[in-house]
């Protein structure tokens, strides 16, 4: 029986250091940012993230969301936006978001190796609120060469789309960061967001695209914006 009995320990106690071991936290931070905001393949992230399709689906929401009010900001004030011209509005947008934003990860120290991990993100994103101000100032100079423009939704669309494409050329990037913090968890090899970050995860998504904190301080900026815009319009009818 003891000759058994130190066999089946040993297989236990192998068995036991075999278990799965999650990716550093520092590395599994980067991941969650290349697939959800890069949406980059071949990440493998649901392979080291536990809840990676309901992540998947928090940022698709996120995403429809900032489409349907980033297109009808940019282009009319009622909200009549083409379904065509809002994604291709946002698909113009969103390359830019993968090619010119950038971000540093700064990891907490964790008291044990299974414990949660303050993740921090600095982000320079784009600057949404100079991009959309861009573009008007451009759309409105070709209206008051051409007043029919305006007559014309179709074309009033088609030309703020071509006005993008020209400031989204050399897009503007906030050069202050957005810090954005996030708490993650190892968990039987995988990560996990913690529960209760719908907010946090808003603002990350908002970092990127926007390169700001939350919707509130977008909405606040952009009504700014649209003040100086019309100022500038009252100078140029005089």
């Amino acid at each position: 029986m003891k000759k058994l009995l130190l066999p089946m320990l040993l297989g236990i106690l192998m068995l036991a250091g075999c278990a799965p071991k999650a990716i550093p936290a520092k590395e599994a931070a980067d991941l969650f940012v290349q697939q959800l905001i890069y949406q980059k393949e071949g990440t493998d992230f649901e392979e080291n993230f536990q809840n990676g399709d309901e992540l998947k689906k928090s940022f698709e929401t996120n995403a429809t969301a900032f489409r349907d009010t980033f297109a009808t900001g940019l282009v009319a004030a009622d909200g009549d936006v083409s379904e065509e011209t809002a994604s291709e509005i946002t698909a113009l947008l969103l390359d830019k978001v993968k090619s010119a934003t950038d971000y540093k990860i700064k990891v907490g120290e964790a008291e044990a190796s299974d414990s949660i991990r303050n993740v921090t993100y600095q982000v320079h994103g784009l600057d949404l609120v100079t991009v959309m101000k861009q573009t008007t100032q451009l759309v409105t100079a070709e209206m008051l060469k051409n007043t029919a423009l305006a007559k014309d939704e179709a074309k009033l669309q088609a030309e703020t789309v071509k006005q993008l494409q020209h400031v989204l050329e050399a897009p503007p990037v906030k050069a202050e960061a957005v810090n954005v913090m996030l708490e993650m968890k190892p968990e039987k090899g995988k990560w996990v967001v913690v529960g209760g970050q719908q907010k946090q995860l808003e603002g990350l998504y908002l970092a990127f695209v926007a390169g700001v904190k939350d919707a509130d301080t977008l909405a606040a900026d952009w009504q700014k914006a649209q003040e100086e815009l019309a100022q500038e319009l009252q100078q140029e009818l005089k």
